[in-house]
């Protein structure tokens, strides 16, 4: 792989356009969270909450083919215009979020607003996720995606760590606008990084041909056709799945340790975030491994039978063992970074096609719906039907080593890296 200019633009503004996701992630449902339940509101609310401001991911599916068919006037590219309209909306969504005064008494406000905010962020990782697919090589996949993910974990650290200790000592509203800040300096990059310039659309929106009932549907005819592909089809179902356990053990975890436990919030949100160390080197063997895979599938059954043995040892042994507690928080979300990478990296070998924002979001959207349902289910187990923080890891850790089964019906697409690195 030879490093040119255009590479290492590409490499800056993909790593800029994740790390928004990454901060307000990590604040909603780390900080954020963990702040309501050490405030003494149910296991059921506070998943309703994190589980509605996450649900505008499961609408992807309805954002790629508005991405793909609808052109912004006037600005350069196909998706940038997207990306920028996005993270203007994110930041417009925090600002009115920083004028809550307590958002224990004003759970609904905080629920709508963290909901529009989510259908900004959804936008624009839709759009940068279509411009990915659209500009990276096949031998940059692997790196690059471990890249975007680091970013995303940086971020998702400053988000988890950084904002709970701002609503520790100086209050709720000076963390929403830490995380305005950061949102208009990553602005920045994408405002000064032409699409041309990494290899996309030279043309401003603008000139090209306007929206029509048929560019619309058009991005559904290569949906149909792709989920026609036995891959596809059974590779939205692991996503969905293996999503399904993660955001039921995401958010189990965090009553188990608070309440179980009886972590610190603070404590815990910033040993969370201490945790994007190990999450960093497990992005880059994952980037180092991918670029060298011959079968996509393994690389994803390590990543995801190691994160439910993660959860099962946390389950058996997390009460009794200080020590396994603390392991479990720091070097699980590693676990779960490397199976990621694997995954988005096979995700983009079998959305590759003129409407890849439309397959891609597919995928995605099975995995967003796994996720929302997953943090809906943990919240109603536990109030609703009384199981305990141990079964539901328990189960979960069975799920995903099962779900890993699937993967044998779908094909090395993976291999067509290998296979254009040789040629």
């Amino acid at each position: 792989m030879r490093w040119t200019v255009a590479r290492y633009r590409r490499l800056l503004l993909f790593s800029a356009l994740y790390a928004p996701q990454g901060l307000i992630r990590g604040f909603l449902t780390v900080a954020l969270a963990a702040h309501l339940l050490q405030a003494g509101l149910a296991d059921s609310a506070v998943s309703v909450l994190i589980g509605t401001a996450l649900l505008p991911w499961s609408f992807k599916l309805i954002w790629g083919p508005i991405v793909d068919a609808v052109r912004i006037p006037f600005v350069e590219g196909n998706r940038r215009p997207w990306v920028l309209l996005a993270q203007v909306g994110m930041c417009g969504c925090l600002a009115l979020i920083a004028d809550i005064a307590d958002p224990v008494t004003a759970l609904s406000s905080l629920t709508i607003l963290f909901f529009v905010c989510n259908v900004c962020i959804s936008i624009q990782d839709i759009a940068t996720d279509a411009l990915a697919i659209d500009t990276l090589p096949l031998d940059e996949l692997g790196f690059t995606n471990g890249a975007m993910l680091l970013s995303q974990m940086a971020a998702q650290a400053a988000g988890a760590a950084g904002t709970a200790l701002l609503m520790k000592h100086v209050g709720f509203s000076a963390a929403i606008w830490a995380m305005v800040g950061c949102l208009l300096l990553l602005l920045f990059v994408p405002v000064r990084t032409r699409e041309s310039e990494i290899g996309g659309c030279e043309a401003p929106g603008g000139t090209r041909q306007g929206v029509t009932r048929r560019s619309l549907l058009a991005p559904l005819g290569g949906l149909r056709d792709a989920l026609r592909n036995r891959t596809m089809a059974v590779f939205c179902v692991f996503g969905a799945v293996v999503s399904f356990g993660e955001g039921l053990v995401g958010f189990i975890v965090k009553p188990f340790y608070l309440r179980r436990l009886g972590w610190d919030a603070a404590d815990y949100s910033v040993l969370v975030g201490g945790s994007v160390l190990p999450q960093i080197l497990a992005a880059v063997v994952a980037g180092l491994v991918l670029a060298r895979a011959g079968d996509g599938r393994i690389p994803i059954r390590v990543g995801y039978v190691l994160y439910g043995v993660c959860s099962a040892l946390v389950a058996v042994f997390g009460g009794s063992s200080t020590g396994v507690a603390w392991a479990y928080v720091v070097l699980a979300p590693a676990v779960l970074t490397y199976a990621s990478i694997a995954f988005l990296a096979f995700a983009m070998t079998v959305a590759r096609s003129q409407h890849a924002a439309t397959v891609f979001a597919a995928v995605m959207t099975m995995c967003s719906i796994g996720g929302v349902s997953g943090t809906y289910v943990g919240g109603m187990l536990r109030d609703g039907a009384g199981m305990e923080y141990e079964t539901l890891l328990l189960t979960s850790s069975l799920g995903f080593v099962l779900a890993c089964g699937l993967l044998r019906y779908c094909e090395n697409n993976l291999g067509v890296i290998s296979e254009a690195r040789a040629a």
